[in-house]
């Protein structure tokens, strides 16, 4: 029995098989086809179908999962991204691997899902595989288990050696360097500016609460205020469509009213 470095949790298995459970395609692929091939190769394999405790809560037992395990494989497909299970898996996992300074995940990218979306981005640096479709694993398999069996350094890895590091960076990389040199004509096609030219600044602004918790749209600061300082516009800026990745990409950025404390 090996031990996880760092601290005196017990090592009991090689691979924490994430995956998506809906639809059925991704639970068959996953544990009846990926998990018997890697067991094949003399890999320990633990899964939440057959691993997990009863009695306790799912978090507890995911978090045991990610800590008894040398490595985390997600099978990422368009339903495993969108699983808040599978993403509490990942985060726990590149969690790990920043708190040891060793790569702890390994991506399995089935299709083309992982461009579908920005914040996966980073992945790109995580060790991983590229398949099309379930058959195609067979060939990559020596690929795959080479990749976990490695021990690489998150530093390595990653731009500045840890996890946050890594998502402002694919999030300048992702997004920000086709955006900013568009900000200004963008701005300046709305009607908002049209009408306001000079109360409507042509740059992007981006608010970090000091709790770090940033939700999708800012709301209103504070909520039970009667007067609002923050809301949000009815008109967007237009669409910004730009290639990363060989994929087409469109976003459309929010417009936001800030006031002062005197209401201007």
């Amino acid at each position: 029995m090996a031990y996880d470095e760092g601290t005196d949790v017990d090592i009991t298995h090689d691979v924490f098989l994430i995956h998506a459970n809906e639809p059925k395609e991704d639970k068959v692929f996953a544990l009846l086809k990926l998990k018997p091939l890697l067991e094949r190769q003399n890999l320990k394999v633990l899964v939440d179908e057959e691993d997990f405790l009863g009695g306790e809560t799912v978090f507890t037992n995911i978090a045991r999962a990610v800590r008894r395990c040398q490595k985390s494989l997600i099978v990422l497909t368009e339903h495993s991204r969108e699983s808040p299970w599978c993403s509490l898996e990942l985060l726990l996992a590149l969690e790990k691997s920043h708190r040891r300074n060793i790569m702890s995940v390994v991506v399995l990218r089935k299709g083309n899902s992982v461009e579908q979306q920005l914040a996966l981005d980073m992945l790109n640096d995580v060790p991983h595989v590229d398949i099309q479709y379930d058959d195609d694993i067979e060939g990559k398999l020596d690929e795959l288990v080479s990749i976990i069996k490695e021990r690489k350094r998150t530093e390595e890895l990653l731009p500045a050696g840890n996890i946050a590091h890594a998502q402002v960076w694919s999030h300048y990389f992702g997004l920000l360097q086709y955006l900013l040199p568009e900000m200004e004509a963008l701005v300046e096609k709305t009607e908002i500016y049209k009408k306001y030219p000079t109360r409507f600044s042509k740059k992007l602004y981006e608010l970090v609460p000091e709790n770090c918790k940033c939700p999708r749209v800012i709301e209103d600061i504070p909520k039970d205020s009667s007067e609002k300082r923050i809301t949000v516009m009815t008109e967007k800026l237009p669409k910004l469509t730009y290639v990363r990745s060989g994929n087409k990409r469109t976003v459309e950025m929010t417009i936001y009213c800030v006031r002062d404390t005197d209401g201007t």
